[in-house]
C-alpha cells in the first residue's frame, strides 16, 4: 500500500566522522528517483522521504563505508550466523546422537574374547539357513533355497532336474520326491516342516517346483520368522533383527517429533533453504541406515556362535586338497548346504575337483548330463547355484492381485514493498558509490 512518509538513521563509530558519503532512492523496483534526502552528519547518515510513496514503491538507502570503520565479524560469529539462518543444520548431529547413544545400550554386541580362525564344523545346532541368517543378521533367500537342499542331503526328499524340449527353447524344471512320509519328520525344525508342508501339500509323493508358483510365496513369512524365532530362542540374540528395526524406527519418529514442533510453533524455520534442506534431511537418513543396519545386538553366545560361523566360512574358502582327502568322503555333499547359505558354494567345489568321483545320491540330472560319467563338482555347484536362483523366483512370485506377501521382499538489495525499495542498492538506474 502507499506510504506517507519514511525516515532512516544509521549510525556508525565515531572514527567514521566526515568519511561517510549517502544517497537515498525512492519509488518501484528499477526506480532511479531521488525523493528524498540523505544528510551525513559526524558519524550519522539520516535519509527522509520528500514525497509519499507509491503502492508498491520503497526507499533504498546507500551508504559508502571507508575500510576499517567497521571491524569484520570473526569465524565463530559467522558460524554462529550461518547456524542462526540454517537451524535445519542440527537435524544431522541430533540423528547421530540419538543413534549413538540407542546403538550404544541396546544395539552393541558383546567381545567375544575370541577371534575369527578356521572352524572345520559349522557351530552345534545352528542349520544351513541359520549360519547365513547370523552372518550378517538379515534373511536372504539363499538361507531359504539352501534348506531345500539339506533336507535333500539329510534323505527326505530326492531332487530330479529335467530338461523338456519345447517348440523353440528347452524347458528347465525340477522335481522333488518325497522320500520320508509325514510321520518319519520329528528332525524337522520349524521352517523346514513348514517348508515341507507348503512343498508336499496333502499326501503328493512328488512336486514340481513350477508347480509352486504363485503359491508358496505365503510360507516365505512363516519361514522367516521361524528361522528367526529358532535363534531367538537358542539364545542368539538380546535384540533381534526384527525388534531393532522397531527400534530404529522409533528413534526415526523420536528425531523428527521435537523438529516438527519447533517448524509448527514457529520458533525455527527449517525451510529458509531448501538446498541445505535436502543435504541435511539425506544425510542424516544416512546416519540413520548405517546405524540401523548394525542395531542388532547379539549375546555371548551370540556373539562366539557369529564368530565360529565366519570360521568356518572362512575354512570352506580356504580348504586345502590334502586336508580335504583326511575328511570323511561325504564331506563335499554335507557341507554343501552351508557353502550355499554362506555365499562359498563356487569355492568349496573347486576345492573338491578331481577328489570327490560320484555324484550324490539326492540329485538326479537329465540323461546324458554328465553327473555319473565324469562328475565335476564345480559344475555341479554351478548347477546348484542355477536351481537356487530358480527356487527364489518361484517362491517369491505372487499373483498380480495380491499384495506381496513374500517378505523380500523483489530485486537486488533490500527488495520488496512496504518500507523498502525494490530497486535494491543504486535503484536500478542510478548509481551506487
Amino acid at each position: 500500500m502507499p506510504i506517507d512518509h519514511v525516515a532512516a538513521a544509521v549510525n556508525f563509530p565515531s572514527s567514521a566522522n566526515e568519511t561517510l558519503r549517502a544517497q537515498a532512492f525512492t519509488g518501484v523496483y528499477g526506480s532511479t528517483e531521488h525523493e528524498a534526502t540523505a544528510k551525513v552528519e559526524d558519524s550519522t547518515a539520516a535519509f527522509e522521504t520528500t514525497n509519499p510513496l507509491p503502492m508498491r514503491g520503497g526507499m533504498t538507502v546507500d551508504v559508502y563505508i571507508p575500510k576499517g570503520i567497521l571491524k569484520a565479524p570473526g569465524t565463530l560469529t559467522k558460524i554462529f550466523w550461518f547456524i542462526g539462518s540454517n537451524p535445519i543444520v542440527f537435524l544431522p548431529l541430533v540423528t547421530f546422537a540419538v543413534m549413538f547413544v540407542l546403538w550404544w545400550f541396546a544395539g552393541r554386541d558383546p567381545d567375544p574374547g575370541m577371534s575369527v580362525a578356521p572352524m572345520y564344523d559349522p557351530p552345534a545346532g545352528i542349520s544351513p539357513a541359520e549360519a547365513g541368517t547370523l552372518l550378517d543378521d538379515r534373511i536372504h533367500p539363499r538361507d531359504i533355497t539352501s534348506t531345500i537342499v539339506d533336507l535333500a542331503v539329510r534323505g527326505f526328499i530326492k531332487i530330479e532336474e529335467t530338461d523338456e524340449n519345447g517348440l523353440l527353447f528347452h524347458h528347465k524344471d525340477y522335481i522333488f520326491h518325497l522320500l520320508q512320509k509325514r510321520q518319519d519328520w520329528q528332525g524337522l525344525a520349524p521352517h523346514e516342516r513348514v517348508m515341507m508342508e507348503n512343498i508336499f501339500v496333502g499326501d503328493v509323493p512328488d512336486t514340481r517346483l513350477s508347480s509352486l508358483k504363485n503359491r508358496f510365496y505365503t510360507a516365505v513369512p512363516v519361514v522367516r520368522e521361524d528361522i528367526m524365532s529358532a535363534l531367538k530362542q537358542k539364545g542368539i540374540y538380546t535384540l533381534d533383527p526384527e525388534s531393532a528395526n522397531g527400534y530404529s524406527v522409533g528413534a526415526a519418529f523420536c528425531i523428527l517429533i521435537p523438529f516438527a514442533i519447533f517448524q509448527f510453533m514457529n520458533w525455527a524455520d527449517f525451510f529458509g533453504s531448501m538446498p541445505m534442506l535436502i543435504g541435511c534431511v539425506l544425510l542424516s537418513a544416512l546416519i540413520w541406515w548405517l546405524f540401523a543396519r548394525v542395531m542388532t545386538a547379539k549375546t555371548l553366545k551370540g556373539a562366539r556362535t557369529h564368530i565360529a560361523v565366519l570360521g568356518f566360512q572362512e575354512f570352506m574358502n580356504r580348504v586345502d586338497a590334502d586336508r580335504l582327502k583326511t575328511m570323511p568322503p561325504d564331506t563335499f555333499e554335507k557341507f554343501l548346504p552351508y557353502a550355499m547359505a554362506l555365499g562359498v558354494e563356487h569355492h568349496w567345489a573347486q576345492a573338491f575337483s578331481g577328489i570327490v568321483k560320484d555324484p550324490p545320491s539326492w540329485y538326479a540330472a537329465p540323461a546324458g548330463y554328465g553327473y555319473g560319467v565324469m562328475f565335476n563338482p564345480i559344475l555341479f555347484s554351478s548347477s546348484m547355484h542355477g536351481m537356487a536362483i530358480d527356487m527364489h523366483q518361484v517362491f517369491v512370485s505372487a499373483p498380480r492381485a495380491s499384495s506381496g506377501g513374500s517378505g523380500w521382499g523483489g530485486g537486488g538489495g533490500f527488495g520488496g514493498g512496504g518500507g523498502f525499495s525494490g530497486g535494491g542498492f543504486g535503484g536500478g538506474g542510478g548509481g551506487a558509490f
